[in-house]
């Protein structure tokens, strides 16, 4: 067998399997509070679901950056509110269920079915979560 001859075949048979890769998105976005200076809600509660509402995955807002100076020490985390999650491109439609204690649930629809073939990170727009303005009862 010619080097030639096996080249192309071994070309061939990885341009097949790329061809049956499953293409991953990922989805990137931010929790805000909805009033005031809009400040990140860390640890936020991001569950993705099928629009058939089981349950893909849950992730957590909890991206974070160093910054040079906070509160009076160095190379400190500063959360922002950020979050990020890879989801199959086949998958489609899902709905992204964010919740944080002492705020309102919202819930956002994400359809990858409008990204190109060739598009392969989709960043949202920022999400704000409404305080709750329920109280507790006191113990008696």
């Amino acid at each position: 067998m010619s080097i030639l001859r096996i080249l192309t075949v071994t070309f061939c048979f990885f341009i097949s399997i790329m061809g049956f890769a499953k293409d991953n998105i990922r989805v990137t976005g931010t929790v805000l509070e909805s009033t005031g200076f809009h400040a990140p809600i860390t640890f936020a509660s991001i569950r993705i679901l099928k629009t058939d509402s089981t349950v893909v995955t849950i992730v957590s807002a909890d991206e974070y950056v160093y910054d040079s100076y906070v509160g009076g020490a160095d190379n400190q985390k500063k959360y922002t509110g950020g979050f990020s999650v890879e989801l199959p491109r086949e998958g489609g439609k899902y709905i992204f269920l964010i919740t944080s204690i002492g705020y309102k649930s919202t819930a956002v629809n994400v359809d990858l079915n409008k990204l190109g073939k060739r598009e392969f990170d989709l960043k949202l727009n920022p999400i704000y979560l409404a305080p709750s303005s329920e109280k507790l009862d006191e113990v008696g």
